[in-house]
């Protein structure tokens, strides 16, 4: 009798934790600087993504985006720093979401288009007062992201929140909207789908 009465209890808690885990994000909330990058060699048009600089020199970024070939691609970058010149630096890793590999430095200078790695990118630094003038109202504290098509960001190949606690969010007159994220994405579907079916199974077990 005890076993049984303890059935419903345990099916309870393991729901829970289910719906927990499902409802988890990291809060990657940072000051951000911004850069524009796409294929025109004027650097007009294209996407812009909005960088973290408040992380350590091993906290590694990650976006997962949509190429214009409909493919998606992962791509980290991590020891992301403002240097003395206003420029904004970091180490970019192709293909993986926790910067593994070999990775290659690269350089955002505010104003400036220059050709990107691979050559057939054009970047430039559109917003960079976090670095500047970390105090001014112009530097934005928020979770980082891409204006690609289902852009996904992670840290530590951990996926972000899409909301960030105290933090100020973009103007809607400047900048997009931020990607979907943790709340929206499928993968919270099938494990809340998943916490469902065990509920299920120890309910049987009772009739």
């Amino acid at each position: 009798m005890t076993k049984a009465l303890n059935l419903p209890l345990c099916a309870a808690v393991l729901l829970a934790s289910c719906l927990m885990q499902a409802a988890y994000a990291v809060d990657c909330s940072s000051k951000l600087v911004s850069a524009q990058t796409g294929p025109s060699s004027d650097c007009s048009g294209g996407n812009s993504h909005f960088w973290p600089i408040d992380y350590e020199s091993s906290g590694c970024h990650g976006w997962r985006a949509e190429a214009p070939d409909g493919e998606l691609h992962d791509n980290s970058a991590n020891d992301m720093r403002c240097n003395t010149d206003g420029s904004f630096s970091f180490m970019q890793f192709a293909g993986t979401l926790v910067c593994d590999g070999s990775g290659t430095e690269k350089s955002i200078v505010l104003g400036e288009c220059h050709q990107d790695k691979p050559p057939t990118l054009y970047t430039k630094g559109t917003e960079n007062s976090c670095c500047t003038d970390p105090t001014s109202s112009g530097c934005v504290t928020d979770v980082p992201y891409v204006t690609q098509a289902g852009a996904t960001i992670y840290l530590n190949g951990e996926l972000c929140d899409a909301s960030s606690e105290g933090g100020s969010s973009p103007s809607a007159e400047s900048t997009p909207p931020p990607p979907t994220t943790a709340s929206e994405s499928g993968g919270e579907r099938v494990l809340i789908g998943s916490c469902s079916l065990i509920l299920i199974g120890f309910w049987t077990l009772l009739t």
